[in-house]
């Protein structure tokens, strides 16, 4: 097995310059078979990792952990061997990024370690440590607490700064063979030969603190250098192949089930869902006395059908369910935006408040099983309750099978030149120089400035933190906490460490609740109005051709209106002029 331990990506976050989508490539030609990803604490690029690097390579998946050991903070590799592994890795993950120091205990750990393989990760081991202040007993006695809790224990042989080589790699071997213990290859990659000085000043972005450990060599090297740099160890690649030869694992894709609105299974869902829209279906004939209702009768059939072939009556429910819930509590809700106003069961049900036959939409851009894709209703609720709605659907069905979505934000080319000028304490002055300069069609002169900006240019692109989905949600009707990662999110969710494009792919659904301002607003006039004015208005009836509106429209009298105020969305009402 030609391959190394301790290979960081992108996603350790500020500290690591290795862009996933390049690790196989890269790995392959420099005459690797297999790739071991080690990321800080997380796992946030798992899927990623086997999903979307295409090669016939081996790929092992870990992570960097932090822990707490015998009353002192150190790290270990941890690698899955197959499926039950992974999961445990899922729950340790999630266990540091829930913590208030991101960090394990130990007895917490080996509580998940079965399928798991652990090293200690060089410099950064409480062994390495021991060791580097010459406490052999301390050293000792670390290792053989080790050895005795963990099942698959082996210890990593870092060569990457001289005090490593020529001081404790000749301990850690004496130890290792005194207690039986195999030595395995551990080199801390994380930047390429030539973006030394670019990580140098990528690592300052969080603490300007931090630098490299001993002026020590983080850089990805082919098999052949690493073979010549453990050249008095060449045992450790043999015990990497007997350590790793049996791992398998892959990610598998399963269907995932929406919870369920009812406990009752005495009736299917979509029977329930029809008998739902029969009855809204006969409320809104009421109110609208269609001249043809058969119309609406054919479609609703059609829409039903289609739905239940899909397996989606059971999302209609969902959002049927905390639409209702909103609707009850007094919480305006949008009355429909994009493809899903086109579909008859969503005006049935309350989802939405758009009859799709009187305006010609077609339900087919909304759901079509000529084109199997997710179903996709965005709902609209002020922004100052939307949270209320979000802790209904997470009580209802329980926290771990409602998550919110982790985003993240990448360096973009102005905020990666503050970042690189901030590292290099240049002035705001300078920096807002070099930003514009960066940003003109003007020609560089000054080699510091052109300096910068080749640092800036190599981190660009590069995630710099996580964030929260603005309106994503994804539920489930099975516990997401052995399946996905999880980590601290808003509106007192757990949040997957997975970002939406990932858990799609992966068949979970998402539902968007939006938090929209100008619904926050609407409320507040309407409660106005009738405390003030005793006027009782029903949002849901004012008239679609009341002239002074459409002379606002015409005037492009617009700000505050929603989708309306930009100055392009104005600029096309002074030139359609709008009219009843």
């Amino acid at each position: 097995m030609a391959g190394f331990l301790y290979f960081q990506s992108e996603y350790s976050l500020l500290k690591s310059m290795i862009k996933l989508q390049d690790m196989a490539a890269m790995s392959l030609q420099a005459g690797y078979d297999t790739i071991f990803l080690s990321d800080e604490n997380n796992l946030y690029a798992a899927y990623k990792f086997f999903k979307h690097t295409k090669t016939a390579m081996k790929r092992i998946i870990g992570m960097k952990i932090d822990l707490m050991h015998m009353g002192r903070q150190t790290s270990l590799l941890v690698y899955a061997q197959n499926a039950s592994g992974f999961q445990n890795l899922i729950i340790i993950s999630s266990l540091i990024n829930l913590s208030k120091d991101q960090l394990i205990d130990f007895k917490d750990l080996i509580k998940y370690q079965e399928h798991l393989i652990m090293v200690t990760p060089g410099f950064e081991s409480d062994i390495d440590g021991a060791l580097l202040k010459s406490e052999y007993d301390l050293a000792l006695q670390i290792t053989l607490d080790y050895k005795k809790s963990i099942t698959n224990f082996y210890i990593g042989l870092s060569l990457q700064t001289l005090k490593l080589e020529m001081v404790i790699a000749p301990l850690l071997k004496r130890l290792a063979t005194a207690h039986s213990i195999k030595l395995l290859p551990v080199h801390k990659t994380n930047y390429l030969k030539h973006q030394k000085e670019a990580y140098d000043a990528l690592i300052k972005i969080e603490n300007p603190a931090n630098e490299r450990y001993d002026d020590g060599d983080f850089s990805f090297k082919t098999y052949q250098e690493l073979q010549s740099l453990f050249s008095e160890y060449p045992e450790v690649f043999t015990n990497l192949d007997d350590a790793f030869r049996y791992v398998d694992f892959n990610f598998d894709h399963k269907t995932f089930e929406l919870p369920k609105v009812r406990d009752d299974s005495s009736v299917q869902s979509h029977v329930y869902l029809k008998d739902l829209c029969m009855l809204g279906l006969k409320k809104r004939y009421r109110q609208a006395k269609w001249a043809q209702p058969e119309t609406y009768k054919e479609r609703l059939d059609f829409e039903l059908k289609t739905i239940h072939k899909m397996g989606y009556d059971d999302y209609f429910l969902v959002v049927w369910d905390f639409v209702k819930y909103a609707k009850q509590k007094g919480i305006m809700v949008g009355p429909g935006r994009g493809s899903a106003a086109g579909s008859l069961v969503s005006y049935c049900l309350g989802i939405t408040d758009v009859d799709p036959i009187q305006y010609d939409l077609l339900f087919e851009r909304f759901l079509n099983p000529e084109r199997i894709s997710m179903p996709d209703i965005d709902l609209d609720f002020p922004d100052n309750r939307r949270d209320e709605v979000i802790q209904y659907v997470a009580e209802k069905y329980g926290k771990k099978r409602v998550l919110s979505i982790t985003t993240f934000s990448t360096l973009q080319v102005k905020s990666s030149i503050r970042d690189i000028c901030r590292t290099q304490n240049l002035s705001m002055n300078d920096t807002n120089r070099i930003v514009k300069l960066a940003t003109s069609a003007g020609v560089i002169l000054d080699p510091n400035t052109q300096h910068i900006l080749d640092l800036a240019k190599q981190i660009e692109g590069l995630p710099r933190q996580t964030g929260t989905h603005a309106a994503g949600i994804i539920l489930s009707h099975e516990d997401l906490s052995r399946i996905i990662p999880f980590q601290t999110g808003a509106s007192n969710l757990y949040q997957s460490q997975f970002e939406a494009s990932d858990l799609e792919s992966l068949g979970l659904l998402k539902i968007d609740f939006l938090g929209i301002r100008n619904l926050s607003i609407i409320t507040d006039v309407l409660t106005l109005l009738k405390t003030t004015k005793q006027l009782d208005i029903d949002i849901l009836n004012i008239p679609f051709n009341d002239q002074k509106t459409y002379d606002l429209l015409s005037k492009a009298d617009t700000q505050g209106v929603f989708q309306l105020e930009s100055v392009g969305m104005r600029r096309v009402l002074m030139k359609l002029k709008p009219n009843t």
